[in-house]
């Protein structure tokens, strides 16, 4: 029996997925806390079973050749604007967005688990390409635009946001001569004038100005930023305890769970829990730094590469949500934010990191 265990783990990154663990600890801490009001735990009794669920994806998926995965990147591509064709035809639309899958007490948001294929079609076809140049920009974005329509139609912006950035990081980083610098700007301006004017609608644009001056509409759109940062202040250096906390116990916190869990853990736990939170993200981000360095080829490289950039970006964006550095976008807290579809797409981006630490190295 111990052999066995010993054998399917083999080669795992045990450093890397501890530090997991303890995110999602932490995010459970709070979704129970914030859950103790409801019949049966409801929220928090999900959660569990979408860890279990997590896990269980991240097992297998640790088992397959993550370069196989890439080989299929096609499939993948086609499954993804499928899955997002479908959700827009038989979907339910929850706060705005038509981009769920409800089944019985469960929802699937699948765009959660396009945003990890896509960082695996991405690195597999830039690691196809010799040298870095226009075309190859033009290539990916290929691949990348017809996702990013689709997810316009239901309308989800954060997912947008963090896949352009993570096409514009992936290509940046591979260079590119001062001419095609030029022309990217030029045409980042371009398309940047054409959103605001007219394809953006008065509740973003709002978003965004509110933003720039939460107190122009303190009770409406700013409302949520204020009370964000007031949970954020109010926990001091230990916190008010679990459980405990006007804001988020008192529901003036709103999706305390999910948008702004981070400003919940806080209330409760003070900075000491906001310096447990940063160490558990340098770890994680120290574990894929060591994978990127002893990648054996592009495609290993890429790949440990987009998954960082996924998670630092989401990661950067609902923190600087929470204390009024962003706007308000539709990006949870990595391992944090209560959801399944959320937490169980991102074991299997752990699940693909520990196949890369099984099978990647040089």
């Amino acid at each position: 029996m111990l052999s066995k265990f010993s054998r399917l783990f083999s080669g795992y990154d045990w450093v890397l997925l501890f530090s997991v663990l303890f995110l999602v600890l932490f995010g459970l801490t709070v979704i129970y806390s914030t859950s103790l009001g409801d019949s049966g735990l409801t929220r928090f009794t999900k959660q569990i079973i979408f860890l279990f669920i997590g896990l269980s994806v991240m097992v297998v998926v640790s088992r397959i050749d993550y370069r196989w995965l890439g080989s299929l990147s096609w499939i993948w591509w086609v499954l993804s604007v499928f899955v997002l064709v479908l959700v827009l035809v038989i979907g339910t639309n929850v706060r705005g967005t038509t981009g769920w899958f409800i089944i019985g007490p469960f929802s699937i948001q699948p765009v959660e688990f396009v945003k990890m294929i896509m960082v695996v079609i991405l690195s597999f076809a830039l690691a196809r390409e010799s040298r870095p140049n226009l075309l190859t920009w033009g290539k990916t974005l290929a691949l990348l635009a017809p996702i990013i329509g689709l997810l316009y139609l239901q309308p989800d912006f954060g997912p947008i946001f963090l896949l352009v950035a993570l096409w514009l990081i992936l290509n940046a980083l591979r260079g590119l001569n001062r001419r095609g610098w030029f022309v990217l700007i030029f045409g980042g301006i371009i398309i940047g004038m054409v959103g605001w004017f007219g394809i953006l609608t008065d509740h973003q644009k709002g978003r965004i100005l509110t933003f720039v001056n939460p107190g122009s509409d303190p009770t409406g759109r700013g409302f949520q930023v204020r009370q964000s940062i007031i949970a954020v202040g109010s926990g001091g250096l230990l916190g008010q305890g679990i459980g405990q906390g006007p804001q988020s116990q008192l529901q003036f916190l709103p999706e305390a769970p999910t948008d702004f869990i981070f400003a919940s853990f806080l209330e409760q736990s003070g900075f000491v829990g906001f310096l447990a939170l940063i160490i558990a993200w340098c770890v994680f981000f120290w574990r894929i730094a060591k994978l990127m360095m002893s990648a054996k080829d592009n495609y290993t490289l890429y790949l440990a590469l987009g998954f960082g950039i996924m998670v630092f970006i989401q990661t950067s964006v609902n923190v600087a949500m929470n204390i009024g550095l962003a706007p308000i976008v539709g990006l949870p807290l990595p391992f944090l934010s209560y959801g399944g579809s959320s937490l169980i797409s991102n074991f299997f981006m752990v699940g693909i990191l520990e196949s890369i630490s099984m099978r990647g190295k040089i």
